[in-house]
């Protein structure tokens, strides 16, 4: 079963796991086949954890991996695609006051600060 809340609701569209998929998708929590938000979960080279869902994204057009860059040069590389990559807390912030279950996929944290910052914002 497709759940509609999946990468905040964006699932498939360039929105996927951004602020503007979710904000977007404010009121699909009351159809059919919603379930709960759920997101991607990584950490940048800097120890940043931000949603993304792939573990690379294209830098100068070449697929680079996310765990070797710095969350500026993410952030950069997503804006030059048209998308606002989010971090985790900004998310997490969003997503509190609202009273719908959440899922946080940890798809990469390579610290144990990273993994530190993902328990203390959950």
């Amino acid at each position: 079963m497709k759940n509609l809340g999946h990468r905040l609701g964006a699932s498939g569209t360039i929105l996927e796991n951004t602020v503007e998929g979710l904000n977007n998708s404010f009121g699909l929590e009351s159809k059919p086949g919603f379930r709960y938000w759920e997101l991607d979960a990584r950490e940048s080279s800097d120890g940043v954890i931000f949603v993304f869902h792939d573990d690379r994204i294209s830098v100068d057009g070449l697929p680079t991996e996310t765990s070797k860059l710095p969350f500026t040069e993410i952030k950069k590389a997503g804006s030059d695609q048209g998308i606002e990559i989010p971090k985790l807390e900004e998310v997490i912030r969003i997503l509190s006051e609202r009273e719908e279950r959440v899922m946080v996929e940890i798809k990469q944290i390579i610290s144990e600060q990273g993994r530190e910052a993902i328990l203390d914002s959950i």
